[in-house]
């Protein structure tokens, strides 16, 4: 991430680790959360499910900003009744964040 940008996207996954939802709400809350941050337009992110044999109980969603080579990736997992997904954690293209 670029210069002051980079705070911002640093505090934008900081709120994104936090999250719980409603099951089906993750991607918009997401992109609105980078969009509130100035991170990226919630319209320019683009968010996609990837299929990982190492989440058994969970989902792997990449997001990837407009003129970013880096990627975001969140990994959630839906609570015990299927109503709440949870975020589990949130990194960089295999850094994990602190």
């Amino acid at each position: 991430m670029k210069n002051n940008n980079d705070t911002m996207t640093k505090a934008a996954i900081q709120r994104i680790k936090e999250l719980e939802c409603p099951t089906g709400e993750l991607e918009g809350r997401i992109a609105r959360i980078l969009e509130r941050y100035d991170v990226a337009s919630s319209r320019e992110v683009e968010i996609e499910i990837s299929s990982s044999s190492d989440m058994d109980d969970g989902q792997l969603y990449k997001i990837q900003l407009p003129g970013e080579a880096q990627s975001i990736m969140v990994e959630a997992k839906t609570g015990m009744d299927d109503y709440v997904t949870i975020v589990t954690d949130v990194y960089m293209d295999g850094v994990i964040t602190e």
